[in-house]
């Protein structure tokens, strides 16, 4: 491990010893989440970031995910940005089209069943965007959101927040 990551891994551990943060360290990959403090904070490695308010993540591999059903916890790896619902597939898909619609992009098509969904469109400036839906749970649906070939996280995340806004009140998650 280089200087500058081993620095970084101690000074993200030692900012969670003395915060109340949990540190979870797997290879060259370490998330500190703040348990229980709201906030919204953004953790870099390499090509993966962690958004996320007042909860614990977990890594594994190359990818760090939910340590629990928190909805504001995000990851963008490899030109994806993964996030999860509370709520049903047809609940999140509906959502989602909406906010597509919405948002005036181009060429919105897609389908869904009980196990799975797609979403294409296209933006203006004629990049792809493709959101894929996957049943976890009755009330829960992760999703992944990729704009153009590469992957834009800032677009994505737009799209993320769109999304949450069409979502019902009752249940909606917290943005970040």
């Amino acid at each position: 491990m280089s200087s500058n990551k081993l620095t970084t891994a101690w000074v993200i551990a030692l900012a969670g010893l003395t915060s109340g943060c949990r540190v979870i360290t797997v290879g060259v990959v370490t998330v500190a989440a703040v348990v229980g403090l709201a906030g919204y904070a953004v953790y870099k490695t390499g090509d993966v970031a962690v958004t996320g308010v007042g909860k614990a993540a977990q890594a594994t591999g190359s990818a760090v995910s939910s340590g629990s059903k928190s909805a504001a916890t995000v990851i963008f790896s490899n030109g994806e940005f993964q996030t999860e619902y509370a709520h049903d597939i047809r609940l999140a898909w509906a959502a989602a089209s909406r906010a597509l619609h919405l948002a005036n992009f181009s060429d919105i098509r897609g389908s869904f069943d009980a196990l799975s969904g797609e979403l294409t469109a296209q933006t203006r400036d004629r990049k792809d965007i493709v959101i894929r839906f996957t049943y976890t749970a009755p009330q829960s649906t992760a999703a992944r959101i990729r704009v153009g070939v590469t992957g834009d996280m800032q677009a994505a995340e737009h799209i993320h927040g769109l999304i949450l806004r069409q979502l019902p009140s009752a249940v909606k998650e917290a943005q970040p």
